[in-house]
């Protein structure tokens, strides 16, 4: 019930405050993440999927769109390990010259990735470089809305936990 209501805020805020032709537009983004943790020391390699969910900023010109985005990873929890992250990206969207209500992208972004990791109940914090590259469709039914839907690939680096690197990485398909 959680996931519906926040898609529904998340679709509203999008809704009342998007400018799709030019200038300055903000709104939120949710959607489900399959994310993978890797460490060979621990014999850690599990897959879970997961809602997500976060919001941006960005001024949209002619056939590109720079935004800044910032994404809620929520905890991953397998045997005593968990992981949970944020992302804060600056990404670049192109879209070809098509005159229609139907634009696709490409898409590609890099920033940093904050890591929460704690084993046991120990805990630790790690800054990490961030990058993603994705494609997608905007739809922009009027002139000051457009919704958002694709898929990415990210790549959150590899935080440490007492100098045990975990590779962590993921793809997600999202709503905008």
């Amino acid at each position: 019930m959680k996931k519906i209501l926040t898609s529904l805020m998340v679709l509203g805020l999008v809704l009342a405050t998007s400018t799709a032709n030019a200038g300055i537009y903000f709104g939120g983004r949710g959607g489900f993440e399959k994310y993978k943790v890797e460490n060979s020391d621990w014999g850690l390699d599990y897959q879970k999927t997961k809602f997500l969910a976060g919001g941006f900023l960005g001024y949209h010109s002619g056939f590109f769109r720079l935004e800044a985005e910032y994404l809620y990873h929520p905890k991953r929890s397998i045997s005593g390990f968990s992981s949970e992250s944020q992302t804060v990206t600056g990404n670049l969207f192109f879209s070809p010259p098509i005159k229609s209500m139907l634009h696709p992208y490409i898409m590609g972004g890099a920033g940093a990735g904050f890591h929460k990791l704690t084993v046991g109940g120990d805990e630790e914090k790690d800054t990490t470089f961030t990058w993603q590259a994705g494609i997608g469709l905007e739809v922009e039914p009027t002139d000051n809305v457009f919704f958002d839907v694709g898929g990415r690939w990210i790549d959150f680096g590899d935080p440490e936990y007492e100098k045990h690197k975990v590779d962590t990485k993921g793809y997600f398909y999202y709503l905008g």
